[in-house]
C-alpha cells in the first residue's frame, strides 16, 4: 500500500487520506470490516483488512483470540484452497449479529417515535389538553428540554445498538 500512496499525486493522496479517515471513523460504531471482505473469508484475510484500516500490525494469536471472544464470526466448515501449505478455515460474519443489530435499531426507532405517537393520540382525544405546552413559556421550555433529552438518548442508543469491531 505504501508504494501505491507514493505514486499518487497530492490531490489523490488527500482523497485517499479522507476516505481512509472516514473508514477508520466508521470502525468505532459499525462493522465496516465485514463489508470489505467476501462472504467467506479466512481469519488472515480479516486480520489484513483490519491492519490496513487501523494502520498497525496486530499479533496473530491475540487477534484470533479477540475475534473468537467477540463471537462475530462463525466457521462454515470448509477450508480455503488458496495459497501454499495447509488450507485455512473459512469463516463468515454471524447472521445473528446482523439480526440483533437490526432488532436493536428497530427498538430505538420505536422508542424515539413513542412520545410523538402519544402526543398525537392525546391531541386527537382532547385537542385543548396540550395547549399549555405551546402557549406558555414553561411549556415551550419543557418541549425544548424534552427534544434535547431525546436527541441525547438517541445518540446513546445508537452507540449501544451498533457493534464495535
Amino acid at each position: 500500500m505504501q508504494k501505491l500512496v507514493a505514486a499518487l499525486t497530492s490531490d489523490h493522496r488527500r482523497i485517499l487520506a479522507t476516505a481512509l479517515g472516514r473508514l477508520r471513523g466508521k470502525l468505532a460504531y459499525r462493522p465496516v470490516v465485514f463489508e470489505l471482505l467476501p462472504g467467506e473469508f479466512t481469519l488472515l484475510q480479516l486480520q489484513r483488512v483490519v491492519e490496513a484500516l487501523g494502520g498497525a500490525e496486530l499479533h496473530k494469536q491475540n487477534f484470533r483470540r479477540l475475534v473468537n471472544n467477540a463471537n462475530l464470526v462463525e466457521s462454515i466448515g470448509r477450508n480455503s484452497a488458496l495459497g501454499r501449505g495447509r488450507p485455512a478455515e473459512l469463516f463468515r460474519f454471524r447472521r445473528e449479529v446482523k439480526a440483533l443489530t437490526a432488532e436493536g435499531r428497530l427498538s430505538m426507532y420505536i422508542m424515539l417515535a413513542l412520545p410523538f405517537a402519544i402526543a398525537a393520540a392525546i391531541y386527537f382525544m382532547n385537542p385543548g389538553y396540550l395547549d399549555p405546552l405551546f402557549t406558555t413559556a414553561a411549556g415551550i421550555v419543557a418541549i425544548v428540554v424534552a427534544l434535547v433529552m431525546m436527541t441525547i438518548g438517541a445518540l446513546i442508543m445508537r452507540k449501544i445498538v451498533d457493534i464495535k469491531v
